[in-house]
């Protein structure tokens, strides 16, 4: 047998073939809750002028602006 699978350079995620292996067997699979991912606070461009206020982006435009 080949298991594929299992090598340490395959794309498929165990939980994948575990679902799969599950639904085979026909019993039930409980899926697991998402992780809640907080976001990273990014530090403040300092004003290139003064170099002491803080930038905020406040818009984002095209070229036509």
């Amino acid at each position: 047998m080949n298991y594929g699978w299992a090598s340490p350079n395959c794309k498929l995620k165990f939980q994948y073939v575990q679902m799969l292996v599950y639904f085979y067997l026909g019993w039930c699979w409980l899926m697991k809750q998402a992780e809640v991912v907080t976001e990273i606070a990014k530090p403040l461009t300092p004003c290139p002028d003064c170099k002491v206020g803080k930038l905020y982006l406040t818009m984002i435009t095209d070229a036509a602006g």
